[in-house]
């Protein structure tokens, strides 16, 4: 597995090839649920397969809260 900071910076490039001007935070999940689950301006995850039971863990708990 590459470096975190690696990864992350494949992920930027990944999401500027969509759109140059995209407003994104990329950020390393200390927790199962992280910002995800707390922040109600977050508009979209973008998750490995590895944590997809995460994602789904972090909509339940998005939904619960009235969050989009």
């Amino acid at each position: 597995m590459e470096p975190i900071d690696v990864r992350m910076e494949a992920v930027r490039s990944f999401l500027k090839t969509f759109n140059p001007r995209l407003d994104f935070n990329v950020f390393e999940l200390t927790e199962p649920c992280g910002v995800g689950a707390t922040l109600p301006e977050i508009q979209a995850c973008v998750l490995t397969r590895e944590v997809e039971k995460g994602g789904l863990m972090i909509n339940n708990i998005r939904r619960e809260k009235g969050f989009p």
